[in-house]
Protein backbone atom coordinates (compact mmCIF):
# COMPACT_ATOMS: atom_id res chain seq x y z
CA UNK A 1 0.00 0.00 0.00
CA UNK A 2 2.77 2.10 0.58
CA UNK A 3 3.33 2.70 -3.16
CA UNK A 4 0.36 4.74 -3.44
CA UNK A 5 2.51 7.37 -1.36
CA UNK A 6 4.85 8.04 -4.85
CA UNK A 7 2.22 7.39 -7.44
CA UNK A 8 0.10 10.47 -5.64
CA UNK A 9 3.48 12.00 -6.16
CA UNK A 10 3.86 11.58 -9.28
CA UNK A 11 -0.10 13.03 -10.13
CA UNK A 12 1.47 15.77 -8.53
CA UNK A 13 4.50 16.22 -10.56
CA UNK A 14 2.68 16.38 -13.30
CA UNK A 15 -0.15 18.93 -12.31
CA UNK A 16 3.12 20.94 -11.22
CA UNK A 17 4.98 20.90 -14.51
CA UNK A 18 1.78 21.10 -16.55
CA UNK A 19 1.14 24.55 -14.23
CA UNK A 20 4.60 25.81 -15.02
CA UNK A 21 4.73 25.56 -18.67
CA UNK A 22 1.26 26.96 -19.35
CA UNK A 23 3.34 29.98 -20.47
CA UNK A 24 5.34 28.40 -22.96
CA UNK A 25 2.26 26.61 -24.45
CA UNK A 26 0.53 29.55 -24.97
CA UNK A 27 3.10 31.09 -26.10
CA UNK A 28 4.22 28.54 -28.32
CA UNK A 29 1.13 28.64 -30.68
CA UNK A 30 1.80 26.69 -33.62
CA UNK A 31 3.16 29.35 -35.89
CA UNK A 32 4.15 27.62 -39.12
CA UNK A 33 1.39 25.68 -41.36
CA UNK A 34 -0.10 23.16 -39.38
CA UNK A 35 0.08 19.64 -41.03
CA UNK A 36 -3.47 18.77 -40.72
CA UNK A 37 -4.14 21.50 -43.09
CA UNK A 38 -7.46 20.73 -45.53
CA UNK A 39 -7.83 21.41 -48.65
CA UNK A 40 -7.84 25.53 -49.28
CA UNK A 41 -11.55 24.88 -51.00
CA UNK A 42 -12.46 22.64 -48.28
CA UNK A 43 -11.08 24.98 -45.34
CA UNK A 44 -12.97 27.82 -46.69
CA UNK A 45 -16.06 26.28 -46.93
CA UNK A 46 -15.61 25.26 -43.16
CA UNK A 47 -14.08 28.04 -41.55
CA UNK A 48 -14.81 31.13 -43.55
CA UNK A 49 -18.45 30.78 -44.78
CA UNK A 50 -19.43 29.92 -40.94
CA UNK A 51 -17.99 32.83 -39.83
CA UNK A 52 -21.01 35.56 -40.58
CA UNK A 53 -20.89 37.25 -37.17
CA UNK A 54 -18.13 39.07 -35.44
CA UNK A 55 -17.99 36.69 -32.57
CA UNK A 56 -14.75 35.26 -30.73
CA UNK A 57 -15.85 31.99 -32.81
CA UNK A 58 -15.80 33.76 -35.80
CA UNK A 59 -12.61 35.09 -35.34
CA UNK A 60 -10.90 31.68 -34.18
CA UNK A 61 -12.23 29.77 -37.56
CA UNK A 62 -11.35 33.14 -39.84
CA UNK A 63 -7.85 32.13 -38.07
CA UNK A 64 -7.44 28.65 -38.31
CA UNK A 65 -8.20 29.19 -42.33
CA UNK A 66 -5.59 31.84 -42.86
CA UNK A 67 -2.83 29.62 -40.75
CA UNK A 68 -2.84 27.86 -43.59
CA UNK A 69 -4.13 29.88 -46.50
CA UNK A 70 -2.87 33.55 -46.44
CA UNK A 71 -5.90 34.56 -48.08
CA UNK A 72 -6.26 38.42 -48.58
CA UNK A 73 -10.05 38.09 -48.98
CA UNK A 74 -10.48 36.27 -45.49
CA UNK A 75 -7.41 38.92 -44.07
CA UNK A 76 -10.08 41.72 -44.42
CA UNK A 77 -12.71 40.12 -43.23
CA UNK A 78 -10.93 39.40 -40.00
CA UNK A 79 -9.77 42.86 -39.71
CA UNK A 80 -13.69 44.09 -40.08
CA UNK A 81 -14.40 41.90 -37.16
CA UNK A 82 -11.69 43.50 -35.33
CA UNK A 83 -13.05 46.94 -36.64
CA UNK A 84 -16.65 46.11 -35.71
CA UNK A 85 -15.06 45.06 -32.37
CA UNK A 86 -13.37 48.55 -31.89
CA UNK A 87 -10.26 46.51 -31.65
CA UNK A 88 -8.64 49.18 -33.94
CA UNK A 89 -4.60 48.54 -33.06
CA UNK A 90 -5.31 44.49 -33.90
CA UNK A 91 -7.21 45.69 -37.49
CA UNK A 92 -4.39 47.77 -38.08
CA UNK A 93 -2.18 45.09 -37.83
CA UNK A 94 -4.25 42.38 -40.13
CA UNK A 95 -4.73 45.34 -42.88
CA UNK A 96 -0.72 45.65 -42.10
CA UNK A 97 -0.01 42.00 -43.18
CA UNK A 98 -2.48 41.94 -46.02
CA UNK A 99 -1.18 44.86 -47.76
CA UNK A 100 -4.55 46.97 -47.02
CA UNK A 101 -3.12 50.38 -48.29
CA UNK A 102 -6.30 52.87 -47.78
CA UNK A 103 -7.93 50.98 -44.84
CA UNK A 104 -4.78 51.13 -43.40
CA UNK A 105 -4.35 54.81 -43.83
CA UNK A 106 -8.06 55.21 -42.02
CA UNK A 107 -7.07 53.13 -39.08
CA UNK A 108 -4.02 55.40 -38.62
CA UNK A 109 -6.22 58.39 -38.71
CA UNK A 110 -8.68 56.99 -36.41
CA UNK A 111 -5.35 56.07 -33.59
CA UNK A 112 -4.14 58.98 -34.31
CA UNK A 113 -7.54 60.38 -32.15
CA UNK A 114 -6.28 58.00 -29.72
CA UNK A 115 -3.38 59.43 -29.04
CA UNK A 116 -4.42 61.37 -26.08
CA UNK A 117 -2.89 61.97 -22.03
CA UNK A 118 -5.57 59.86 -20.62
CA UNK A 119 -5.08 57.06 -22.87
CA UNK A 120 -1.44 57.15 -22.22
CA UNK A 121 -1.91 57.60 -17.88
CA UNK A 122 -4.58 54.19 -18.83
CA UNK A 123 -1.50 52.36 -20.29
CA UNK A 124 0.98 53.23 -17.83
CA UNK A 125 -1.49 52.33 -15.14
CA UNK A 126 -2.26 48.79 -16.86
CA UNK A 127 1.61 48.07 -17.46
CA UNK A 128 2.30 48.45 -14.10
CA UNK A 129 -0.31 46.18 -12.53
CA UNK A 130 0.11 43.73 -14.71
CA UNK A 131 4.10 44.12 -13.32
CA UNK A 132 3.10 44.41 -10.15
CA UNK A 133 0.74 41.14 -9.95
CA UNK A 134 3.65 39.12 -12.15
CA UNK A 135 6.02 40.15 -9.55
CA UNK A 136 3.46 39.06 -6.75
CA UNK A 137 2.94 35.77 -8.35
CA UNK A 138 6.70 35.28 -8.71
CA UNK A 139 7.32 35.88 -5.19
CA UNK A 140 5.22 33.37 -4.41
CA UNK A 141 5.96 30.58 -6.70
CA UNK A 142 9.60 31.33 -5.28
CA UNK A 143 8.82 30.55 -2.24
CA UNK A 144 6.73 27.23 -3.32
CA UNK A 145 9.97 25.88 -5.07
CA UNK A 146 12.01 26.54 -2.12
CA UNK A 147 9.81 25.02 0.12
CA UNK A 148 9.24 21.80 -2.24
CA UNK A 149 13.33 21.66 -3.15
CA UNK A 150 13.85 21.90 0.72
CA UNK A 151 11.03 19.42 1.88
CA UNK A 152 12.11 17.05 -1.00
CA UNK A 153 15.77 16.81 -0.25
CA UNK A 154 15.01 15.95 3.15
CA UNK A 155 13.13 13.08 1.76
CA UNK A 156 15.06 11.98 -0.76
CA UNK A 157 18.20 12.13 1.70
CA UNK A 158 16.32 10.12 4.06
CA UNK A 159 15.51 7.75 2.21
CA UNK A 160 18.89 7.75 0.69
CA UNK A 161 20.69 7.01 4.02
CA UNK A 162 18.32 4.07 4.72
CA UNK A 163 18.75 2.62 1.16
CA UNK A 164 22.43 2.60 2.05
CA UNK A 165 21.97 1.03 5.56
CA UNK A 166 20.26 -1.60 4.42
CA UNK A 167 22.23 -2.87 1.28
CA UNK A 168 25.44 -1.49 1.96
CA UNK A 169 26.24 -1.56 5.38
CA UNK A 170 23.80 -4.69 6.28
CA UNK A 171 21.88 -3.48 9.08
CA UNK A 172 17.89 -3.12 8.78
CA UNK A 173 16.24 -3.37 5.11
CA UNK A 174 13.60 -1.05 5.51
CA UNK A 175 12.20 -1.63 1.97
CA UNK A 176 8.42 0.19 2.42
CA UNK A 177 10.01 3.01 3.79
CA UNK A 178 13.48 4.02 1.57
CA UNK A 179 11.91 3.60 -1.57
CA UNK A 180 8.72 5.63 -0.74
CA UNK A 181 10.79 8.65 0.78
CA UNK A 182 13.26 8.46 -2.11
CA UNK A 183 10.46 8.56 -5.02
CA UNK A 184 8.42 11.21 -3.17
CA UNK A 185 11.78 13.63 -2.45
CA UNK A 186 12.90 13.34 -6.03
CA UNK A 187 9.69 13.94 -7.35
CA UNK A 188 8.95 17.13 -5.06
CA UNK A 189 12.61 18.23 -6.38
CA UNK A 190 11.64 17.64 -9.79
CA UNK A 191 8.28 19.85 -8.84
CA UNK A 192 10.11 22.56 -7.13
CA UNK A 193 12.79 23.11 -10.47
CA UNK A 194 9.52 23.22 -12.77
CA UNK A 195 8.04 25.93 -10.30
CA UNK A 196 11.34 27.85 -9.91
CA UNK A 197 11.73 28.38 -13.63
CA UNK A 198 7.96 28.99 -13.96
CA UNK A 199 8.99 32.25 -10.96
CA UNK A 200 12.11 33.21 -12.93
CA UNK A 201 10.14 33.43 -16.34
CA UNK A 202 7.50 35.85 -14.58
CA UNK A 203 10.34 37.78 -12.84
CA UNK A 204 11.13 38.37 -16.32
CA UNK A 205 7.91 39.44 -17.66
CA UNK A 206 7.37 41.65 -15.05
CA UNK A 207 10.77 43.69 -15.82
CA UNK A 208 9.28 43.78 -19.20
CA UNK A 209 6.22 45.26 -18.43
CA UNK A 210 7.69 47.74 -16.16
CA UNK A 211 9.63 48.85 -18.37
CA UNK A 212 7.12 49.50 -21.26
CA UNK A 213 5.76 51.62 -18.75
CA UNK A 214 8.27 53.45 -18.10
CA UNK A 215 9.36 54.30 -21.26
CA UNK A 216 6.73 52.43 -24.13
CA UNK A 217 3.34 53.99 -25.30
CA UNK A 218 1.69 51.85 -28.39
CA UNK A 219 -1.49 53.99 -29.23
CA UNK A 220 -4.61 52.07 -28.90
CA UNK A 221 -2.83 48.99 -28.06
CA UNK A 222 -3.09 47.08 -24.42
CA UNK A 223 0.22 46.38 -22.72
CA UNK A 224 -0.01 42.68 -24.06
CA UNK A 225 -0.50 43.84 -27.36
CA UNK A 226 2.75 45.69 -27.50
CA UNK A 227 4.50 42.90 -25.44
CA UNK A 228 3.54 40.78 -27.98
CA UNK A 229 3.65 42.72 -31.31
CA UNK A 230 6.78 45.09 -30.79
CA UNK A 231 9.15 42.03 -29.84
CA UNK A 232 9.36 43.00 -26.26
CA UNK A 233 7.79 39.39 -25.35
CA UNK A 234 10.58 37.60 -28.03
CA UNK A 235 13.37 40.03 -25.94
CA UNK A 236 12.03 38.20 -22.65
CA UNK A 237 12.35 34.76 -24.50
CA UNK A 238 15.98 35.18 -25.47
CA UNK A 239 17.29 36.35 -22.12
CA UNK A 240 15.27 33.33 -20.30
CA UNK A 241 17.03 30.75 -23.01
CA UNK A 242 20.04 29.84 -20.46
CA UNK A 243 17.43 29.98 -17.75
CA UNK A 244 15.19 27.63 -19.21
CA UNK A 245 17.89 25.47 -20.66
CA UNK A 246 19.31 25.13 -17.08
CA UNK A 247 16.12 24.21 -15.80
CA UNK A 248 15.11 21.56 -18.34
CA UNK A 249 18.64 20.01 -18.13
CA UNK A 250 17.99 19.56 -14.21
CA UNK A 251 15.16 17.55 -14.77
CA UNK A 252 16.70 15.39 -17.03
CA UNK A 253 19.35 14.59 -14.63
CA UNK A 254 16.85 14.11 -11.55
CA UNK A 255 14.93 11.70 -13.71
CA UNK A 256 18.24 9.06 -14.20
CA UNK A 257 18.31 8.47 -10.48
CA UNK A 258 14.55 8.17 -10.45
CA UNK A 259 14.70 5.54 -12.88
CA UNK A 260 17.63 3.82 -10.87
CA UNK A 261 15.83 3.78 -7.98
CA UNK A 262 12.68 2.20 -10.40
CA UNK A 263 14.84 -0.51 -11.36
CA UNK A 264 15.71 -1.22 -7.90
CA UNK A 265 12.55 -1.60 -6.97
CA UNK A 266 11.34 -3.39 -9.61
CA UNK A 267 14.44 -5.86 -9.10
CA UNK A 268 13.25 -6.42 -4.94
CA UNK A 269 9.50 -7.15 -6.23
CA UNK A 270 10.20 -9.43 -8.61
CA UNK A 271 12.31 -11.20 -6.30
CA UNK A 272 9.72 -11.35 -3.66
CA UNK A 273 7.10 -12.71 -6.50
CA UNK A 274 10.08 -15.91 -7.40
CA UNK A 275 11.55 -16.09 -3.90
CA UNK A 276 9.68 -14.79 -1.12
CA UNK A 277 6.13 -14.91 -1.68
CA UNK A 278 4.63 -16.24 1.54
CA UNK A 279 2.40 -19.71 1.28
CA UNK A 280 -0.67 -20.19 3.43
CA UNK A 281 -1.73 -23.60 4.10
CA UNK A 282 -4.78 -23.86 1.69
CA UNK A 283 -3.83 -24.15 -1.96
CA UNK A 284 -6.53 -22.14 -3.55
CA UNK A 285 -5.53 -19.60 -0.63
CA UNK A 286 -2.63 -18.99 -1.36
CA UNK A 287 -2.80 -18.97 -5.18
CA UNK A 288 -6.05 -16.21 -4.61
CA UNK A 289 -3.78 -14.13 -2.25
CA UNK A 290 -0.47 -14.63 -4.72
CA UNK A 291 -2.35 -13.47 -7.45
CA UNK A 292 -3.70 -10.03 -6.03
CA UNK A 293 -0.49 -9.02 -4.23
CA UNK A 294 1.20 -9.49 -7.80
CA UNK A 295 -1.61 -7.49 -9.40
CA UNK A 296 -0.94 -4.71 -7.00
CA UNK A 297 2.94 -5.04 -7.15
CA UNK A 298 2.66 -4.69 -10.64
CA UNK A 299 0.24 -1.57 -10.57
CA UNK A 300 2.82 -0.44 -7.91
CA UNK A 301 6.33 -1.07 -9.90
CA UNK A 302 4.74 1.14 -12.89
CA UNK A 303 3.74 3.92 -10.87
CA UNK A 304 7.60 4.19 -9.80
CA UNK A 305 8.10 5.10 -13.35
CA UNK A 306 5.67 7.85 -14.00
CA UNK A 307 7.96 10.43 -11.60
CA UNK A 308 11.23 9.53 -14.11
CA UNK A 309 8.94 9.83 -17.18
CA UNK A 310 7.74 13.56 -16.11
CA UNK A 311 11.07 14.67 -15.11
CA UNK A 312 12.49 13.52 -18.35
CA UNK A 313 9.43 15.06 -20.46
CA UNK A 314 9.45 18.48 -18.59
CA UNK A 315 12.89 18.62 -19.22
CA UNK A 316 13.24 17.08 -22.53
CA UNK A 317 10.42 20.03 -23.52
CA UNK A 318 12.25 23.03 -21.70
CA UNK A 319 15.13 22.11 -23.67
CA UNK A 320 13.10 22.41 -26.96
CA UNK A 321 11.40 25.07 -26.29
CA UNK A 322 14.71 27.15 -25.58
CA UNK A 323 16.28 25.99 -28.67
CA UNK A 324 12.79 27.15 -30.82
CA UNK A 325 13.64 30.29 -28.74
CA UNK A 326 16.99 31.00 -29.79
CA UNK A 327 16.21 30.59 -33.48
CA UNK A 328 13.15 32.97 -33.32
CA UNK A 329 13.65 36.47 -34.15
CA UNK A 330 10.13 38.31 -35.54
CA UNK A 331 7.23 38.47 -33.97
CA UNK A 332 3.70 36.87 -33.98
CA UNK A 333 1.09 37.93 -36.52
CA UNK A 334 -2.27 38.61 -35.25
CA UNK A 335 -3.42 35.26 -36.98
CA UNK A 336 -1.34 33.34 -34.68
CA UNK A 337 -1.71 34.44 -31.53
CA UNK A 338 -5.39 33.61 -30.25
CA UNK A 339 -5.01 34.75 -26.59
CA UNK A 340 -5.07 38.70 -26.65
CA UNK A 341 -6.61 41.01 -24.69
CA UNK A 342 -8.97 43.39 -26.58
CA UNK A 343 -8.40 47.02 -26.81
CA UNK A 344 -9.82 49.20 -23.77
CA UNK A 345 -10.98 52.52 -25.27
CA UNK A 346 -14.15 53.91 -25.41
CA UNK A 347 -15.02 54.88 -29.66
CA UNK A 348 -17.59 56.86 -31.24
CA UNK A 349 -19.70 55.30 -33.60
CA UNK A 350 -18.28 58.10 -36.44
CA UNK A 351 -15.08 55.62 -36.72
CA UNK A 352 -17.22 53.11 -37.28
CA UNK A 353 -19.29 54.79 -40.10
CA UNK A 354 -15.77 56.22 -41.13
CA UNK A 355 -14.66 52.84 -41.81
CA UNK A 356 -17.71 52.38 -43.86
CA UNK A 357 -19.15 49.65 -40.95
CA UNK A 358 -22.07 49.87 -38.99
CA UNK A 359 -22.49 48.90 -34.98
Amino acid sequence: MLKIFPTILSFVLFCLIIFANYELKAENNNSKKPASCRSEQDSYKKYVKQAKGHSEKDKTNLKKHLRCWKDKEVMLKLAKIYVEKKEFYLAKKVYEEAGAEKELQLIEIILKDLDTPENKKKFIQQSLKIAKDLKKEAKEQKQLAVTLITVGSLFAGAGFGLFLNGRIFDGIDPKPAYYPLMFAGLSLIGGGVTINYSADYKKAQAETYLDIANNHYDIGATPSQHYEFSGKGIQTKKRMIKNLKIHGTSLVIISIPLFVISAFSIYDAVDWIVNSRPLSDDIGDSIALGLVSIGFIIIGEIATLIPGIACLAGGIKMITYSNKWQKTNKPKTVIELTNLSPIINPITKTYGISMGFSF
